[in-house]
């Protein structure tokens, strides 16, 4: 998944744009501004699976513009559209294409510039190709060059990192390898590293549900209440997605220990949160209300409380019949 990382990506790209020596021809800022146009309506196409046909379309013609244009460089601006329609893509099976584009990124940025960050989202996708054709021990192995090139050039503070790092510890328990997702762990100490409050929290959360997965209860709290601590320390929008995926996976932890009660109590807590927001500001209010809702269900389910249960569920399914409506 490219979640947010791809965003800021395109952002630097774009400053990148900006900073190109100010003699070019104005036909050559025209098309800059068209290769700019085509790929923002594509990114943003693909981000929000608004339309993938319409993604893959304006992608491509970004890139036919930035191959055909005159005194316009093959960098790191084209091998992030590459990374992006190999995003398009994936969501839409077509495997080979995905890794072909990711190749072609990777060499274009292996010639121009090979310290690139975009190098962290190349190797993590193709880890996420690989995993899809099920070939798990390559899917190990650019989990591992991405965590490593992360580290090694001081990217360790971008939203990618947690995700890239999750993504590599619940493999290693699909693997069986759950000494070395502890030691991996153990290994980075969120102390000595120079990240922001939100790479951190999700870092304790990344903790927190791998020391749950180990049996290691008291570990496991101990993350989530850091975590805890740094979302109540935060005041700005940005926080809101991170803040209900921390109630999505204390609700699961709670879950895990049949800690039922409690379990019903995050849920609440996290539904009053959801409510409290914005739905003109906030993409997927209702799928997230709706998740909450099922999950509380479920525990009601395991309780044999099964006429609640029942309530539950058919009020999710109303609201989201609703929100696909409109």
């Amino acid at each position: 998944m490219y979640r947010r990382s791809i965003l800021i990506l395109f952002i630097i790209a774009t400053v990148i744009n900006q900073v190109l020596p100010q003699s070019e021809s104005p036909e050559d800022s025209i098309i800059r501004d068209k290769i700019l146009e085509y790929s923002t309506i594509g990114y943003e196409n693909a981000e929000y699976n608004l339309n993938l046909d319409t993604a893959e379309y304006y992608l491509k013609r970004a890139l036919e513009l930035q191959y055909s244009a005159a005194n316009y460089p093959i960098d790191s601006r084209v091998a992030n559209n590459h990374i992006s329609l190999a995003s398009v893509e994936r969501k839409i099976y077509n495997t080979t294409e995905a890794l072909k584009n990711l190749n072609i990124a990777e060499e274009i940025l292996q010639k121009t510039d090979p310290n690139n960050l975009l190098f962290t989202n190349i190797y993590h996708n193709k880890g996420n190709l690989y995993k899809a054709k099920n070939d798990l021990f390559r899917t190990k192995e650019y989990y591992e060059y991405a965590l490593d090139f992360s580290i090694k050039n001081g990217y360790v503070n971008t939203p990618n990192f947690p995700h890239i790092l999750s993504n590599y510890i619940n493999l290693l328990f699909e693997l069986g390898e759950n000494q070395l997702a502890q030691k991996k762990l153990e290994e980075l100490n969120i102390d000595d590293l120079d990240v922001s409050p939100l790479v951190e929290m999700r870092i304790h959360l990344t903790k927190a549900t791998t020391y749950a997965r180990l049996d290691m209860y008291d570990n496991a709290l101990y993350h989530f209440n850091e975590a805890k601590q740094i979302i109540e320390s935060q005041q700005n929008s940005e926080i809101n997605n991170h803040k209900i995926s921390y109630f999505f996976h204390l609700i699961d932890f709670y879950t895990f220990y049949q800690e039922y009660d409690k379990a019903l109590s995050e849920c609440n807590k996290a539904l009053t949160f959801i409510e409290s927001l914005n739905p003109a500001s906030t993409k997927n209010r209702e799928i997230y209300r709706s998740n909450i809702i099922y999950g509380a269900a479920s525990i009601l389910y395991n309780q044999r409380n099964y006429d609640r249960a029942l309530i539950l569920v058919n009020r999710g399914i109303a609201a989201l019949d609703k929100f696909f409506d409109e």
